[in-house]
């Protein structure tokens, strides 16, 4: 702008399809660390405490759950299966809780499970970082420690939308959007910008507009 002096500019970027198989792995290790960093947060382990409690209401084990706190989370192994232009991630994880079941009979620790499944996958969901369609499964619950072990196991393929974007959004609409968002921020910072106005100062050196 001759007034402003402001330039505007375009970034072409070329998103190859072939590499489609790398590139759902990577947006999987996205989703994994995209829970991990849920997780991490005291007020998402609130929400899970208050969603078992609200789960178990009017079961067998409501007086049990009625306690319930959830108040740490790690996440555990992963692992990624790419067949037929999708990528099947299975994750496992441990969630800290005060759950005693001790004292429960078989058939009310199945249930206890079952609550703490859905109120895992429904947290994740309300959050925006559970890919549709995936299960979460309580593997276990120590009946001295309460700790609960869980997976989750989700399947992201080309046209599966990444969490907390639009249906309709492609994988490689994701891909892109990511690299957009990521000059952007390279392009927030004052040191790149000051570069830039360096490296115009060079480029210019011994032309006419110097």
């Amino acid at each position: 702008d001759d007034v402003t002096g402001e330039v505007e500019y375009e970034v072409s970027i070329d998103v190859d399809s072939g590499n489609i198989d790398s590139s759902l792995e990577e947006i999987s290790d996205a989703v994994v660390a995209e829970i991990d960093s849920t997780l991490s947060n005291p007020s998402v382990l609130e929400a899970i405490s208050d969603e078992v409690k609200e789960e178990a209401s009017g079961t067998s084990v409501a007086d049990e759950l009625s306690t319930v706190d959830v108040s740490d989370s790690s996440m555990g192994e992963t692992s990624l299966t790419t067949k037929d232009g999708s990528t099947e991630v299975v994750t496992t994880g441990v969630l800290d809780t005060n759950i005693d079941t001790s004292s429960l009979s078989p058939m009310q620790e199945e249930e206890v499970k079952e609550v703490v499944e859905n109120s895992i996958a429904s947290s994740l969901k309300d959050e925006g970082v559970l890919p549709q369609d995936s299960t979460v499964t309580v593997i276990d619950i120590d009946d001295e420690s309460g700790e609960v072990e869980y997976e989750i196991d989700m399947t992201i393929g080309p046209e599966s939308p990444p969490p907390a974007e639009p249906a309709e959004t492609t994988t490689l609409e994701a891909i892109s959007d990511a690299i957009v968002s990521q000059i952007d921020s390279t392009l927030s910072n004052p040191s790149v910008l000051e570069s830039m106005g360096n490296e115009i100062k060079a480029e210019a050196a011994d032309s006419s507009v110097a």
